[in-house]
């Protein structure tokens, strides 16, 4: 038996990151939050996460900055990170993914299992 797969939200909305994490821990993700951009890299540090949900409008750190600074850094390079933004036209070019806001779950489910698949096939990460 694999390993949970452990989802990192980083939204400064509460109810954004309390719908994504029961609909993800519904799923059978484990899930961790984050409030802004310097939260999000002190706990992708901390808690290596398989994936990171990533709002690029926070306070602190932009999502941006947070999302560049986690791609150069040599502890978390590895870690996909799907950007969900309210404005669409919005895609760092480190991001793995990108949905606009607000998206279905079920889409939001399906874009999770692509990157998580791509990334990680064959290593039981799946829920």
């Amino acid at each position: 038996m694999g390993k949970q797969t452990h989802i990192l939200i980083v939204d400064d909305s509460v109810d954004d990151r309390n719908m994504y994490a029961h609909y993800l821990c519904m799923k059978g993700f484990r899930v961790s939050k984050a409030r802004d951009g310097k939260e999000s890299l002190e706990r992708a540090l901390e808690l290596q996460p398989d994936l990171i949900l990533m709002d690029l409008w926070l306070p602190r750190m932009s999502g941006w900055e947070a999302t560049q600074r986690l791609k150069v850094d040599e502890r978390t390079k590895h870690i996909p990170v799907l950007v969900v933004t309210s404005h669409s036209s919005a895609r760092p070019l480190e991001c793995d993914g990108l949905l606009t806001k607000p998206c279905p779950l079920d889409q939001l489910g399906a874009e999770i299992a692509g990157i998580l698949e791509s990334r990680h096939e064959d290593k039981g990460l799946f829920p």
